[in-house]
């Protein structure tokens, strides 16, 4: 698996197909400048406020990206996609039967799109100053530290950030915020083996584990990325790096 160079969506989604985007948040001021005006006075407002302007930068990008890609799944402008939030804060567009979710890291942001089934994603930059078996002792299920205390050095670092991007896409998916005890999530650590993570518990009144799949992304260097997606169907993963045309203009 590897993401494959693409400026576009190539047709509209298929049922069972999930499309995810990789894209560098690094943009010209020219660019920038055009993106700014694909924006909603409430994500203008909410850009605004932000205190540093590269984080400015990054957050005009993702929403920008997120709408160029929406508008052509959906055969619409940009500019007129109206989103809806749920309670944590995930986006929607109300009546339209697609799902999608971002999540992006340092210069780096992933988009994933489904035709109908929830799904959520996440991005994690792998910080190396940060004592990881520590927060997952803290954070994590028995099993979970467990799996950890096996590895050592950068192996333990990249488990880390697996075991914590997959739990985060998991409540995306299922459209919690991390207010959700980690602990109550446990997830599988393999990383001998190109199997995908699984989902071994959920404890939550309704919700069941065997209801939500992961998925192996192609490798990021110093990220590590995981996909959830709410739906027990076989399902056709196909991934992506967004190279947007020379000139961005708007229509």
């Amino acid at each position: 698996m590897h993401w494959e160079p693409l400026h576009r969506p190539g047709a509209p989604l298929a049922k069972n197909t999930i499309e995810v985007w990789l894209a560098s948040l690094e943009v010209e001021d020219k660019s920038l400048q055009v993106l700014w005006q694909w924006l909603s006075p409430v994500e203008q407002k909410r850009i605004a406020r932000l205190r540093f302007p590269e984080r400015q930068r990054q957050k005009i990008a993702s929403y920008a990206y997120l709408r160029y890609l929406l508008g052509f799944y959906l055969n619409k402008d940009p500019r007129e996609l109206c989103f809806t939030y749920h309670k944590f804060g995930k986006p929607y567009l109300q009546g339209v039967p697609l799902e999608f979710n971002l999540s992006h890291a340092q210069n780096k942001l992933l988009l994933a799109f489904a035709a109908e089934f929830p799904l959520g994603i996440d991005l994690e930059y792998h910080k190396a100053n940060r004592d990881c078996l520590k927060l997952a002792q803290r954070f994590f299920s028995a099993k979970e530290v467990l799996a950890l205390e096996a590895l050592k050095g950068r192996d333990l670092v990249k488990g880390f950030y697996q075991l914590w991007s997959s739990k985060e896409a998991v409540l995306k998916a299922w459209g919690r915020g991390l207010n959700f005890p980690l602990k109550n999530l446990s997830i599988s650590l393999d990383q001998d083996t190109a199997e995908a993570p699984k989902l071994w518990a959920l404890k939550e009144a309704g919700v069941h584990a065997k209801d939500c799949q992961l998925f192996n992304l192609p490798q990021i260097e110093n990220f590590s990325a995981a996909l959830a997606v709410l739906s027990k169907e076989q399902l056709k993963l196909q991934t992506y790096c967004l190279e947007l045309p020379g000139a961005i203009k708007l229509a």
